[in-house]
């Protein structure tokens, strides 16, 4: 949008601030928002990017992810609910074309050392923030509007996010899982020949997978949570019509103070949900054997020789990883007792040789309805004889 100071004759040139207000989706903020719950983050001195996502039902919570596991051990598949585990995946490129990873969730707890970088961080967007509002005091043809706005929407993102980190928490960890010192471990399956495996014991498992967000327990009344929602939204609203009401209106400096913070929030986002996907990774153990698998017969035999131990054999059966055909029932028999194989060169072998085995029957069974029927007359003929005289001798 062009100033409309009547005052201002100049030739500057123009932005178009509502084509530059936000760059990435609303999604990927919300994603931050809820893949870190770190305090640092809820004070940085950046906006929100894609402020209006507060003005939308918090009913996400109740969905889950869009990866789902299986586990072997338990014969059952079920959506992911960790959204710090999702964001992970996703930052870490775990699940990219090709890959196979293998992670054990260690007994005790992983102090990650991205802590500092978060401070670090916060501290810088704090110096931006400060540089922001002295540029836009000192810069000629400056206006109010520009440190107004600045003060005002940062303010405003601290105040969202700190409600948000102090109202929504993890649900708690699980108390009542059977036997909570058993192994475990569960897959999730990429796009093209990829995996990944998380082990561990049956109640750290439980607890990566299941474990969504939920409202505060000691502030979960509806009334509670439904004065915080109302605050939020009008809050929202009022700040969303105080930026378009003022920015039209004010000078191409005051544009490009408001673009610069909205850069800030967006790099605020990008680099927490990366800062947050390496800090979830960085409390987990990766084991040895992760690699590039050029197909899925390597990735289906990857995934058979970790759980070889899984007492039911049938588990690629449930969870509908293997067609059920005698070749790759043979094939995942022979795997596990061949696992230096290459798997797709072992594959080739036993439909081969079920080739040849079915060829061979088709031809003998043809054979026998080509013979003349003079002969099948004949012979149908001595078989009644010998009956015949095997009856009269008794």
């Amino acid at each position: 949008m062009a100033s409309i100071d009547p005052n201002d004759k100049s030739e500057d040139w123009m932005f178009d601030v509502s084509a530059l207000m936000v760059l990435i989706s609303e999604n990927e903020e919300l994603k931050y928002r809820l893949s870190g719950r770190n305090l640092l983050q809820a004070i940085c001195a950046a906006p929100v990017s894609g402020i209006q996502t507060y003005l939308k039902s918090y009913d996400v919570l109740l969905e889950p992810s869009s990866y789902a596991y299986f586990s072997p051990y338990g014969g059952k598949s079920a959506p992911l609910r960790n959204l710090a585990l999702e964001n992970a995946i996703k930052r870490g490129r775990l699940l990219e074309d090709g890959k196979c990873t293998f992670f054990r969730i260690p007994q005790s707890r992983r102090r990650t050392g991205n802590e500092p970088l978060k401070l670090i961080w916060a501290g810088f967007t704090w110096a931006c923030m400060g540089g922001l509002i002295v540029m836009s005091l000192m810069a000629p043809k400056a206006t109010w509007i520009g440190p107004t706005n600045s003060l005002v929407y940062t303010g405003w993102s601290i105040i969202l996010r700190i409600v948000e980190f102090v109202m929504i928490k993890p649900s708690r960890e699980p108390d009542s899982t059977c036997r909570p010192d058993a192994p475990d471990a569960v897959y999730i399956l990429g796009r093209d020949n990829s995996a990944l495996v998380l082990s561990g014991s049956r109640r750290d498992i439980k607890a990566w997978t299941t474990r969504g967000f939920v409202y505060n327990q000691d502030a979960k009344s509806p009334h509670t949570t439904s004065f915080w929602q109302m605050f939020t939204k009008v809050g929202t609203l009022l700040v969303i019509f105080l930026s378009f009401s003022t920015i039209p209106n004010g000078s191409t400096m005051d544009q490009v103070v408001f673009i610069l913070l909205n850069l800030l929030g967006q790099a605020n986002t990008l680099l927490g949900l990366w800062l947050n996907g390496r800090s979830c990774l960085d409390s987990l153990e990766e084991l040895p054997g992760g690699k590039h698998v050029k197909n899925r017969t390597a990735t289906y035999a990857s995934l058979i020789l970790f759980f070889k131990d899984v007492q039911d054999r049938n588990w690629t059966e449930k969870a509908g990883l293997l067609p059920q055909t005698p070749v790759w029932t043979e094939w995942r028999d022979r795997i596990v007792r061949e696992p230096d194989a290459d798997p797709k060169a072992l594959y080739n072998e036993i439909n081969e040789a079920h080739q040849r085995a079915s060829n061979k029957k088709i031809s003998i069974d043809s054979a026998i309805t080509t013979v003349d029927p003079k002969s099948q007359n004949e012979e149908k003929a001595t078989v009644c004889h010998q009956e015949s005289v095997a009856s009269i001798s008794r």
